[in-house]
């Protein structure tokens, strides 16, 4: 895929709420629309302003199945753990499916400039351990719908080109700070290459229009 002139391209980020994504590209030097279901508010302003990126970065609200931008307006679109979160109606947790998930992946190909690029971190189903932990964890009220990795490959198969990329077995998520996650987290760097993709529980997406 082709090197991205920060100078010249524009960058989406869906789902941003808390501005870490758009602070990441920002830094890289790009001009970023920073947005979430609600507008991201005053403390990601903050955040921005810290590191010195404001004037890079606009911030707004954006319905990932309404989006009010042009045809063709962005040369990247990005978002972390977003799709699997999506429902149609988020009064009616029937309407998370696939096919509604789907939609969205089709409205953001819509906004992406010819040969345009989405970038992406989708939780995996993983195994059944995970699931259980999950499950455990929000004392089985998920509110999200984990995705196989060829769920994924069928979201985007409007697009020219698809990759992904699963990692991750044990995650960051255990009681005992930043040394144990930070353990943990080295160890999925050389588990992610040798388990199974399917026992893996995130994936890393690129995708071309």
């Amino acid at each position: 895929m082709q090197t991205l002139n920060p100078a010249s391209s524009k960058v989406l980020v869906l789902g941003d709420r808390d501005g870490g994504i758009s602070l990441w590209f920002a830094k890289l030097g790009f001009d970023v629309l920073c947005t979430s279901y609600r507008a991201p508010g005053a403390e990601v302003a903050s955040l921005h302003e810290r590191w010195g990126v404001r004037q890079r970065v606009t911030c707004a609200a954006a319905d990932v199945y309404k989006l009010d931008y042009p045809n063709d307006a962005f040369d990247v679109v990005a978002s972390k753990s977003v799709l699997g979160g999506l429902a149609l109606d988020y009064k009616d947790a029937s309407t998370r499916t696939l096919e509604n998930q789907k939609l969205a992946v089709t409205s953001v190909r819509r906004v992406l400039k010819p040969g345009g690029i989405y970038l992406g971190a989708e939780n995996l189903i993983g195994t059944g351990l995970h699931m259980w932990l999950r499950k455990k964890r929000t004392k089985g009220k998920l509110g999200w719908r984990y995705l196989a990795g060829s769920e994924l490959k069928y979201m985007f198969d409007s697009y020219s080109a698809f990759e992904q990329k699963p990692h991750g077995f044990l995650g960051t998520h255990w009681p005992g700070g930043s040394a144990v996650n930070g353990l943990c987290a080295a160890a999925d760097l050389g588990l992610s290459r040798i388990l199974p993709g399917g026992w893996l529980y995130i994936s890393f997406i690129r995708a071309r229009k």
